[in-house]
């Protein structure tokens, strides 16, 4: 990484080379954003957002912008806390999946994490639909763990992040 630093200053200083650092600067984006902790990332995306809010004006299309990224955020803070609760992720021991409703769950909010925090842009990011959840939460959704983990308030804004996000924002 820093090699790539130092090659990209070595293109600060001529104009015609301009097109091929934004590549480089790419490249190094990319990297340091891997590198990133899932909190590590939330707190960057937070961040970012609080940056935004202050420095861009608020049209119809930035405040639908703003509100799919601070749900996107609360949705990947309300995962982690599920998953900081539970440690039943990928459990071998685990025989019968099929009836296994919160595991299910818990593999398929592994899976939204990790497409969340995969990439920086919000415009990379696709998640799993809402409509998969619908019928496993029918089945937990008057369980002690659904209330236990929180699960209640994660889905509802689960909900609202993938309504925003089939609002295409980024049009």
């Amino acid at each position: 990484m820093r090699k790539l630093k130092e090659l990209t200053k070595l293109y600060d200083s001529n104009a015609e080379l301009f097109t091929e650092k934004g590549f480089l600067d790419a490249v190094i984006y990319i990297k340091e954003w891997s590198s990133l902790t899932d909190i590590e990332k939330i707190k960057k995306r937070k961040n970012r957002l609080k940056y935004n809010e202050i420095h861009f004006n608020e049209t119809i299309q930035e405040k639908k912008k703003y509100d799919y990224e601070k749900s996107v955020i609360k949705t990947s803070e309300l995962i982690m806390l599920f998953m900081e609760k539970t440690d039943i992720f990928l459990d071998i021991e685990m025989k019968n999946i099929t009836n296994n409703y919160l595991f299910r769950i818990s593999n398929l909010l592994y899976c939204e994490k990790f497409l969340i925090n995969n990439h920086l842009s919000y415009k990379m990011i696709n998640h799993v639909p809402y409509e998969i959840f619908e019928p496993l939460i029918e089945k937990i959704n008057k369980s002690q763990e659904y209330k236990e983990y929180g699960l209640e308030g994660l889905f509802k804004e689960y909900k609202k992040m993938t309504k925003l996000y089939n609002e295409e924002p980024y049009e």
